[in-house]
């Protein structure tokens, strides 16, 4: 019995002291709230018949939050190569605060993006997803947060840079697209 307490003793002041650092890591540190949509969601089957009607779009358009915690909302681009020229290209997105609430500055919002800014090769009637993640933090102003979601394309030869692809791009893939973010 004597030996049993020996062993017994420290193993639970062991475990109190793992319990006790985990709680505080835990309670300390502000890990997000992650709602990740085109992973769990996003629309399974072909997607091209889903949006036949186009080369580029973005799912989900709208989103609302329930912010309480840091928060990260995925989204997702999707490209179909559907070139004139029959051929594979290279295609970048950019993504930006086109409009928030009052007194937040767009630039601000930015640093909340994540996305995939190298170009990457589309082959010729492929499609591509392009995940867009948006880290909101827990002190993120209520109200519409309106992003622009730009694709370029390397048409004829020419190099696609994503900071460069703007809604006035001579080599823009599709028409601009809008994604709403309402923080409640």
């Amino acid at each position: 019995m004597e030996k049993t307490g020996k062993v017994f003793i420290p193993l639970v002041i062991v475990a109190g002291l793992l319990l006790i650092v985990s709680f505080f890591l835990w309670n300390c540190c502000s890990y997000p709230i992650v709602i990740d949509l085109p992973v769990d969601e996003f629309p399974k089957g072909d997607v091209t018949k889903l949006f036949q009607d186009s080369n580029f779009f973005v799912w989900p358009e709208v989103f609302d939050l329930k912010l309480e915690e840091n928060t990260r909302v995925g989204i997702v681009a999707v490209i179909t190569n559907d070139a004139y020229d029959g051929e594979n290209h290279e295609f970048v997105i950019n993504v930006y605060a086109a409009d928030t609430p009052e007194d937040v500055k767009n630039n601000h919002v930015n640093d909340w993006l994540s996305f995939r800014r190298a170009s990457k090769e589309v082959e010729i009637a492929e499609q591509q997803q392009r995940e867009i993640k948006i880290l909101v933090p827990k002190e993120a102003k209520k109200g519409n947060y309106f992003f622009e979601i730009i694709a370029c394309w390397n048409v004829n030869g020419s190099s696609v840079v994503s900071e460069t692809c703007t809604e006035n791009s001579s080599n823009l893939w599709n028409k601009p697209l809008d994604f709403i973010l309402t923080i409640e």
